[in-house]
C-alpha cells in the first residue's frame, strides 16, 4: 500500500468509515480488512481493496501487516481492544511501527467508564 493509503477495520460507518471515504475521494488507496461474518456495517464504499478474513485475530493481524503506524481515534470496545493488543504486541517486539493515541476529548475522557443506569 503506498504512502497515501488506508488500511482499516473496514466498516463503512463511524469515524473510520468517514475517512476511508476522504482517502478515497481525495484520490488515496484503501484496504479494508473485514471479518466473515461482517459485523463491522459493510465494507466502505469503493474500497480499493477489500480483504475478508476468517476471524478478528486474523484481521489485527493482517492490518497489522499493511501497516506503517497505527492511530487510534475515539472509538467503541473494539477499538480498545485492537489498541491494546497492538500495544502488547510493540512490547512483545512483534510490531516495530509507532503507534499515535488521538483522544480529541481530552485526557481520560473518551475512555473512561461511564454509567450504563
Amino acid at each position: 500500500m503506498p504512502a497515501s493509503g488506508w488500511v482499516y477495520g473496514g466498516g463503512k460507518i463511524g469515524m473510520m468509515g468517514v475517512l476511508a471515504d476522504a482517502v478515497l475521494e481525495a484520490g488515496g488507496t484503501v484496504l479494508g480488512v473485514i471479518p466473515t461474518p461482517d459485523e463491522s456495517g459493510g465494507g466502505a464504499s469503493g474500497a480499493t481493496e477489500m480483504l475478508v478474513v476468517e476471524a478478528m485475530h486474523d484481521r489485527k493481524r493482517r492490518m497489522a501487516e499493511a501497516a506503517d503506524s497505527f492511530v487510534t481515534l475515539p472509538g467503541g470496545i473494539g477499538t480498545m481492544d485492537e489498541t491494546i493488543e497492538i500495544i502488547s504486541w510493540r512490547q512483545l517486539r512483534s510490531a516495530r511501527q509507532p503507534i499515535y493515541i488521538c483522544d480529541i476529548a481530552g485526557p481520560r475522557r473518551r475512555w473512561s467508564p461511564r454509567s450504563t443506569a
